[in-house]
């Protein structure tokens, strides 16, 4: 039992940690390109298992604290009316709004920054004791990211070999 006390204390730990990792591309892509990967928001709401589809965009490269890095725009916009959960259930009502940025190391794909704003609200029913009831609630989250460590794995290939930002890696040995 203990170790499940641990397990479930370090949750909203993992849960924040999970919703600043981005979503990758298939393969490689070059500015203005698109993407999208389903996140779960780091709050009730992602753990009743409202998921969220959000757009990567490739907006270009820049140099952070010395890195070069792919500058992704993260966007999401949500309204739906008896939206599924993952858990079997539908959300009378779910609205999810979110933006921001991420920059993207493109030797190591570590996120060397990050910065995003989301706000979530839903609505559903659920039975409890035998007395149904129904729960509305409302979240606005920022998360904001950076490296403070000099970037030693910035050169080192990616784990499965493939190179997703191959058009700045070229460029910048030009």
């Amino acid at each position: 039992i203990p170790s499940a006390k641990r397990l479930l204390a370090s949750l909203p730990i993992r849960e924040s940690v999970a919703w600043v990792q981005i979503g990758f591309p298939d393969g490689p892509v070059s500015a203005g390109a698109t993407w999208t990967a389903k996140r779960f928001l780091p709050n009730p709401i992602g753990r009743l298992g409202a998921g969220v589809e959000i757009e990567h965009r490739l907006v270009g490269f820049e140099i952070v604290d010395g890195v070069p890095c792919a500058r992704i725009s993260l966007r999401a916009k949500q309204d739906a009316e008896n939206a599924p959960s993952e858990f079997g259930f539908s959300f009378e009502q779910l609205r999810v709004e979110l933006s921001g940025d991420a920059w993207i190391a493109l030797g190591s794909s570590e996120v060397q920054m990050l910065r995003l704003e989301d706000i979530a609200a839903v609505a559903y029913k659920r039975t409890i004791g035998g007395a149904p009831a129904r729960f509305r609630a409302r979240y606005q989250g920022r998360a904001s990211l950076q490296r403070l460590d000099v970037a030693t794995t910035a050169n080192l290939p990616w784990a499965d070999g493939t190179k997703r930002f191959a058009e700045v890696a070229r460029k910048s040995r030009e």
